[in-house]
């Protein structure tokens, strides 16, 4: 027994919408919350006081920040849905001889007037 076109379209398009969701939608959500996540941590606490955070946190938001300028169409996602900056974090090249180069470069960019302190920070750190 064969089920009428009609019902099978239904059928279908629940089954593909659903491995939309999953596939597509659920990874943009988890990447805007770490995003968002980041950023706050960052203005909050590594910003102005680069010398007294642990490196773990350095790091982690290190590889959360790579990974989304890696990424071309989620730092054109984010560009538009969460934060401005990533849309400038293309010429990272200039960052690769600190040890965090792209928190450093967010930093930079975020800092404004601070960023020559920012880059002596994180020229320190070791």
């Amino acid at each position: 027994m064969r089920l009428p076109n009609e019902i099978l379209d239904h059928i279908y398009s629940y089954y593909w919408s659903h491995l939309f969701y999953e596939n597509v939608i659920l990874e943009l959500k988890e990447n805007v919350k770490n995003a968002l996540k980041a950023r706050i941590f960052i203005q909050r606490h590594i910003l102005y006081n680069v010398a007294n955070i642990g490196k773990y946190y350095l790091q982690k938001y290190n590889n959360i920040l790579k990974n989304i300028s890696e990424n071309k169409g989620l730092r054109m996602f984010l560009s538009k849905e969460a934060d401005y900056i990533f849309k400038h974090m293309q010429n990272i090249e200039v960052f690769k001889k600190y040890k965090y180069p792209y928190l450093c470069c967010y930093c930079c960019i975020v800092s404004g007037r601070m960023r020559y302190v920012v880059i002596s920070d994180f020229s320190k750190i070791i």
